[in-house]
């Protein structure tokens, strides 16, 4: 009995590509950031952590900071460089002479040039074992991300399964419940008075392929890393997906990927292809059409604020990018709905834009079925969703 819960056990790991035993849950995250991300408000939140912690004070996660700032598959900022190197100054050690000798010979930053000369020069005389660069090979590991990623079937239990994790739980309770996640991003948001920093909010994003999300935000007065959001969708975090990133084979292209989610029904992947292609240099006029049929033939059966939500960044997606064409949709639903925030947004002025097509939207010139038939959800098989962006 004991040797077959040992062999389930072992399958289960396998299959949820779960860290090893010895890679802490925190640990694992924040490799997988440094080895994936080259931007400084995703190296920031760590460094802190890792200077403020010393439990973090590991090979295991050090290295990491080393060959992302040397690694060929890394294009490092100044700031990312400099944010990475002030970690090794102070929680590094000599081990890591050479790797930064090597940046400093390849950096065309004169401010990364000068750092990393001031750390060499501080340990020039150190006979421990150096890191030698290559020894984690970025690119390697990310396309074995990829490959994990794609090869992860996602289902209705798995989605159960994560709805019910509570929030305030640590990142130690979600990957004994999920296993390892297939995409980790952190963020960093201040509030300053131009000064001093009175506010420093930090956030773990944390994806599971075709599952869903949750947002982990840093409580330094309860201990780390808590829960604060769980969104279980299929389609919503697919562009977060390593595969998209990385890997050339499996990734829809970023229309197909808008439309999905747009035609989902599903109220956190209708506000993500709103807002997302809102905040875009330039919108596809099918999309447009798209989003104005979506809007006319749904925002009625909205019954919550979230669901308002999502409808309210449709019309500001019209309104900015959709030009006089729109005008009469927006009129309608100014008219027809009760929620004041949506009547509001779809109540905004056009802005100003050089529109193409000014004939008034017809609705039914659409069709969302056919839409739906050419770009199908990602994971037909699952349907159930739970929470809300």
């Amino acid at each position: 009995m004991h040797r077959l819960l040992l062999a389930l056990a072992a399958a289960f790991c396998a299959a949820a590509n779960v860290c090893s035993a010895d890679v802490a849950p925190r640990t694992w995250a924040y490799q997988h950031v440094v080895a994936t991300s080259n931007l400084p408000t995703q190296f920031d939140p760590i460094i802190r952590h890792m200077k403020a912690d010393e439990e973090l004070h590991q090979e295991a996660l050090i290295d990491y900071i080393a060959e992302a700032l040397v690694s060929p598959a890394n294009q490092l900022g100044e700031k990312s460089a400099l944010i990475l190197l002030e970690g090794l100054q102070d929680f590094g050690g000599g081990r890591y002479r050479d790797a930064v000798a090597q940046l400093q010979g390849k950096t065309r930053f004169p401010k990364v040039e000068s750092a990393a000369g001031k750390f060499v020069r501080k340990h020039r005389k150190t006979t421990v074992a150096q890191y030698l660069p290559g020894t984690i090979d970025f690119a390697r590991l990310r396309a074995e991300y990829s490959r994990t990623a794609l090869a992860f079937v996602p289902d209705d239990e798995q989605a159960r399964r994560l709805a019910t994790f509570p929030v305030e739980s640590s990142i130690e309770k979600l990957f004994q419940l999920m296993g390892s996640p297939h995409a980790v991003l952190t963020s960093q948001t201040l509030v300053s008075d131009g000064i001093l920093v009175h506010v420093r909010t930090q956030r773990l994003f944390v994806y599971y392929r075709g599952v869903g999300r949750v947002l982990f935000q840093y409580l330094r007065e309860k201990g780390g890393w808590q829960a604060r959001n769980i969104i279980v969708d299929p389609d919503a975090f697919e562009e977060y997906m390593p595969y998209r990133r990385f890997a050339a084979d499996g990734a829809a292209s970023n229309q197909a990927l808008r439309f999905t989610q747009l035609l989902s029904r599903h109220q956190p992947a209708m506000k993500v292809a709103a807002e997302k292609s809102t905040q875009s240099a330039k919108v596809d006029p099918a999309f447009l059409d798209a989003a104005a049929e979506v809007l006319l033939k749904q925002h009625r059966g909205a019954n919550d604020w979230h669901s308002y939500d999502a409808y309210a960044w449709m019309c500001k997606l019209l309104t900015e990018h959709g030009g006089p064409r729109y005008s009469q949709v927006l009129e309608r639903v100014a008219v027809e709905t009760t929620d004041t925030k949506l009547k509001a947004f779809a109540a905004k002025p056009l802005k100003k834009i050089d529109a193409g097509n000014t004939s008034p939207y017809v609705e039914g010139s659409v069709s969302l079925e056919a839409l739906r038939a050419q770009y199908p959800p990602f994971y037909p098989q699952r349907t159930w969703v739970s929470g809300n962006l």
